[in-house]
């Protein structure tokens, strides 16, 4: 069980900061709280549990190319 909360840790701070550094280039000044986090945290942890521990990267890197796309998409 403890391996869960550790990745549940590391996907919800590791989320977070890529939201936060996303929305700072974007130059969003004020933003209400990212349900997403969660989700992303509540996911690794499941996954760590059920599938392999690394998936916690695999969500992560992919919450990333989403968040950059999203990002890329907004600038044009």
């Amino acid at each position: 069980m403890l391996n869960v909360a550790i990745h549940f840790v590391i996907g919800s701070v590791v989320s977070l900061l890529i939201f936060l550094a996303f929305t700072w280039l974007s130059g969003v000044r004020s933003f209400s709280a990212p349900f997403a986090v969660l989700f992303i945290g509540f996911t690794c942890g499941l996954l760590s549990h059920f599938a392999s521990p690394w998936a916690t990267p695999v969500v992560l890197v992919l919450y990333g190319i989403a968040s950059l796309n999203e990002y890329r998409n907004d600038r044009i």
